[in-house]
């Protein structure tokens, strides 16, 4: 850690110990609103004001809790699955946590998660929060101030039904039942002014009003946007504390480190094997006759590839709400949040 850094460190740390000890309260919410605005403005987070000048791993006890993982399993974002464990996963490396994903629990939704206590709030906090920010921002808003040709068009694009954009657009008298079909189901008749405003906005812009979207690729590749820029921002904070070079990385490395051993203790098998081994798992030979299971599984036919069809305007939303998301800093001691854009 630099010298210039322990000297901040120092000085936010003065100021905490002077806000516990002073009798007078307009003195301590003065204490307090500058260390909080000091740890605002050097991006100071907790375990550096707990951890200051004691490099001992015996002073960081890191803990195991099952985190709940209920928005992985649940049927209705099967879609979204790989983003949203990608963005799981990130946020952890961010707050030094390590997730012991081989031991997911599925009938309880819970994954074991290890690391320093704050540091678990931390993540917890920091998750659900970028989980709702990218749900918050899945479907385009209404913009009044733009026709209805426009709304209409991008509504289409992100893979929403008629009946949904003239609720959305605040009209639901341009839905009308026609009839009832099987087992009751009702039919729907929709205004004709959303395609003839979303027709003539293609026309005037040189669109195509092919409007059939996949909604399920929509919501896959949206997430995938969000989560990557996400992930850039992650690493761009990180950069810019110095948590990749110097001193404070060598910390940070340090405490994930206890935090892995722990998930070690737990569960031997997520140890990684050596570079030589040679179990079932990891050996490789050319015998053609081999019949160990990584040889006969090498020289089964490899599956016909998928291919689908992407959403541009899904991926594009994506990384754009990603830019824009906010990623919450932490300082429980002061009881505040702070917001990092």
């Amino acid at each position: 850690m630099t010298d210039r850094r322990e000297s901040r460190l120092k000085v936010i740390r003065d100021l905490l110990a002077r806000a516990a000890s002073t009798e007078y309260e307009a003195e301590r919410e003065l204490c307090l609103a500058k260390a909080d605005e000091l740890q605002t403005k050097f991006q100071v987070e907790e375990w550096e004001l707990a951890h200051a000048g004691d490099k001992s791993a015996s002073s960081r006890t890191p803990i195991r809790r099952d985190m709940d993982c209920s928005w992985f399993m649940d049927e209705n974002k099967y879609a979204i699955r790989s983003a949203l464990w990608s963005l799981f996963l990130n946020c952890c490396e961010h707050v030094r946590c390590v997730a012991a994903n081989k031991h997911a629990d599925f009938r309880a939704k819970t994954i074991p998660v290890f690391g320093l206590e704050d540091d678990i709030d931390y993540l917890d906090m920091l998750f659900t929060n970028l989980f709702l920010q990218m749900m918050s921002k899945l479907r385009p808003k209404y913009d009044p101030d733009k026709s209805l040709g426009f709304n209409v068009y991008n509504a289409k694009e992100a893979g929403m039904t008629y009946k949904d954009i003239a609720i959305w657009a605040g009209h639901p008298e341009w839905i009308k039942i026609k009839g009832y079909g099987k087992r009751g189901k009702p039919q729907y008749e929709y205004d004709g002014i959303m395609i003839r405003s979303m027709r003539k906005f293609a026309k005037e812009n040189g669109l195509s009003t092919h409007q059939e979207v996949n909604l399920e690729n929509y919501l896959e590749d949206y997430c995938s946007g969000f989560t990557s820029s996400v992930i850039l921002k992650l690493q761009a904070m990180r950069e810019d504390q110095g948590q990749d070079s110097g001193g404070m990385a060598i910390a940070i490395r340090d405490m994930y480190d206890v935090a892995r051993e722990a998930m070690f203790t737990d569960f031997p098998d997520q140890r990684p094997h050596p570079p030589d081994c040679d179990c079932d798992i990891h050996h490789k030979c050319n015998d053609p006759d081999c019949e160990r299971p990584r040889c006969v599984a090498a020289r089964k036919p490899a599956p016909k590839a998928q291919y689908r069809s992407m959403s541009v305007a899904g991926a594009a939303r994506g990384m754009q709400a990603g830019r824009e998301a906010k990623i919450i800093g932490r300082s429980p001691r002061i009881g505040r949040q702070k917001e990092i854009g």
